[in-house]
């Protein structure tokens, strides 16, 4: 039985990781948004996608271990791809990794007054963090994805 083939990009060298939620509702739009807002093409970018994305890099004390294999992976693109200049992390509404974090951690909205501030508020903090652990410099970019429509068929993805 014959398999069916698909394109490879074996010269590619990424520039950029992107670092988002497996969200099967914002899928369509993270795969969309290198090449259409960003300008990249594929091959020249690559894909983290935890839970909650890079929600575990936002309570080192409380998730200790899912804060270490987060850092571990993105120091091991880093590392591993020199081709890589900036990181792009996207925070998306309703966030179910985030909702679950709000049940365990104490004081979780902090400043902000809903779980979307949070997110919000913890880019800045999660891309200060990245730049802290890793072994040269990077840029990187922070965005949020919100429902454009109440029926939650449409996404925007804005920057921070």
């Amino acid at each position: 039985m014959a398999h069916k083939t698909y394109p490879a990009h074996p010269s590619a060298e990424p520039t950029t990781l992107m670092i988002y939620c497996g969200d099967s509702r914002f899928q369509e739009a993270f795969a969309r948004f290198p090449e259409e807002e960003l300008g990249l093409r594929r091959g020249e970018w690559m894909a983290l996608v935890p839970p909650g994305g890079v929600a575990s890099l936002t309570e080192p004390l409380a998730f200790p271990k899912e804060f270490k294999v987060l850092k571990d992976a993105i120091a091991f693109y880093v590392d591993h791809f020199a081709s890589i200049r900036t990181i792009v992390i996207v925070n998306h509404e309703d966030c179910r990794k985030y909702k679950a974090m709000q049940k365990i951690v104490p004081l979780f909205f902090g400043p902000a007054n809903d779980l979307l501030g949070r997110q919000r508020n913890d880019l800045p903090k999660v891309a200060q963090a990245i730049l802290g652990f890793l072994g040269r410099p990077v840029q990187v970019k922070q965005y949020l994805a919100k429902f454009a429509n109440p029926e939650h068929t449409q996404v925007v993805i804005e920057p921070v």
